[in-house]
């Protein structure tokens, strides 16, 4: 067994553990935010549909504080500190998960990182101690190590050959430059053959803490149980020096393109624009530009693929980020088409900052938003997980609670002014996954 980096908990020692106290408690809707003297924040909501939990912790940074030395290392801890703990091997852990019916999910983000499980409300006690156990107390072996890191480096190959996901990490790399958000997902392979137990360790102590977290519980548990779960899984947890590096703000974007050539048939290429960080309210009528854009109905489909047959996919997303983001649009065409796909996706956008769209689309895409947010609210483990992501990045659950209304307060203006400033030729950055069959 390896040994173990972390002080036993009171009760082995043969005491009762040591809660911290609540701070303040604050009824935010439906939803009741508290947070422990120790930084922890609780979000519960209480809810009698059905007889399952979801939990979710979230722990700020990870990702956002990797270098290229060590790029891949939050992955490869998160996916070893679920194969054991000190008091648990991977099958006791397998079969102990197993007999609950359940499963635990890794959350990966460029700005934070965690960890979800949910399970029937009668074995939710248990379930929770399984997953904090895991948590606050890897044992990260040496076999269970390498298992992960092989698994991650396959997967470091196997993206290569997925045009949407790769392609996005190329022009991430155009996009961003030196800010960790350009690293790619899933690590650098020279990075992840060099770590060692002793770095996921102390990645552990400088990344897992409580003054980073936050824990979601979303079901048919009551609030007073929540706050005693979740008070007992904080207990005598003792944080060691301080949390990762702060990344620092993205640097203003110019024109800028990432191009790697392979021998493939298609062509895959995103075009991304910059557009302001999660926590300012332009993201309101990015997103409705989305919904006017993308889709079988969209402006850009419609004029790329629909009317030209020139694209094979044409789709438009918004990556929101703490310290930034881009309005992105992907096409995946021919090699022969790639620069007129280009061309004529520049044109459509020429003609949209000219004219703006029409007053019914941006009606169609303000219902179109409000419906799926609702549809994406129905489960426990969506809302606990959009309570979590909410509450890590600083925009706070009110921003869940509120978002359709703030989508339908936007404006016909207010789209078209973020058109005109946001999609800017003069400032997009390209990644672009050339396919050419004539190389060996």
């Amino acid at each position: 067994m390896a040994e173990s980096t972390h002080r036993a908990p009171a009760s082995v020692l043969g005491r009762q553990p040591t809660i911290p106290r609540l701070a303040d408690s604050t009824a935010l809707g439906t939803v009741t935010r508290h947070r422990f003297e120790s930084g922890v924040v609780l979000l519960h909501e209480e809810r009698h549909d059905l007889p399952l939990v979801t939990f979710c912790l979230a722990f700020r940074g990870g990702r956002a504080g990797e270098g290229r030395e060590n790029c891949g290392i939050t992955r490869l801890m998160q996916a070893t500190m679920l194969k054991g703990s000190v008091a648990r091997d991977a099958r006791q852990v397998a079969i102990e998960i197993e007999g609950l019916g359940s499963a635990i999910e890794r959350v990966v983000d460029e700005d934070y990182f965690g960890f979800a499980i949910s399970i029937l409300s009668r074995t939710a006690r248990r379930g929770f101690e399984i997953l904090t156990d895991l948590v606050r107390r890897p044992a990260f072996r040496h076999e269970e190590l390498e298992k992960e890191r092989a698994i991650l480096l396959a997967a470091q190959e196997s993206i290569k050959d997925q045009s949407l996901p790769y392609t996005f990490q190329l022009f991430r790399q155009a996009a961003f430059g030196s800010h960790p958000y350009a690293l790619p997902s899933f690590g650098h392979q020279i990075a992840m053959q060099s770590l060692k137990r002793e770095d996921l360790v102390k990645w552990h102590r400088v990344t897992v803490r409580p003054a980073n977290m936050v824990i979601a519980v979303v079901g048919a548990i009551p609030d007073r149980e929540a706050i005693e779960l979740a008070g007992m899984a904080i207990a005598d947890w003792v944080q060691e020096g301080h949390g990762g590096k702060d990344p620092g703000q993205l640097l203003p974007w110019g024109a800028a393109e990432v191009v790697e050539t392979r021998r493939r048939r298609r062509t895959a290429q995103v075009i991304g624009f910059p557009t302001p960080g999660l926590q300012t309210p332009e993201r309101f009528p990015l997103d409705l530009i989305q919904s006017v854009t993308s889709g079988l109905g969209g402006r850009f489909f419609e004029e790329i693929r629909g009317k030209r047959g020139l694209a094979y996919a044409v789709h438009a997303f918004n990556y929101h980020r703490v310290g930034g983001g881009a309005f992105a649009v992907y096409l995946a065409t021919s090699p022969k088409d790639e620069a007129e796909a280009r061309r004529v996706l520049f044109q459509e956008i020429a003609r949209l900052r000219r004219e703006g769209p029409q007053r019914e689309e941006v009606e169609r895409a303000v219902r179109f938003a409000r419906g799926a947010h609702a549809i994406a609210m129905q489960g426990n483990a969506s809302r606990a997980f959009r309570y979590a992501d909410a509450e890590v990045r600083g925009i706070g659950v009110e921003a869940v609670q509120t978002y359709p209304e703030q989508v339908a307060a936007v404006g016909y203006q207010d789209v078209t002014d973020a058109i005109w400033r946001y999609l800017d030729p003069d400032r997009c950055a390209l990644g672009i996954l050339r396919g050419n069959e004539l190389l060996p």
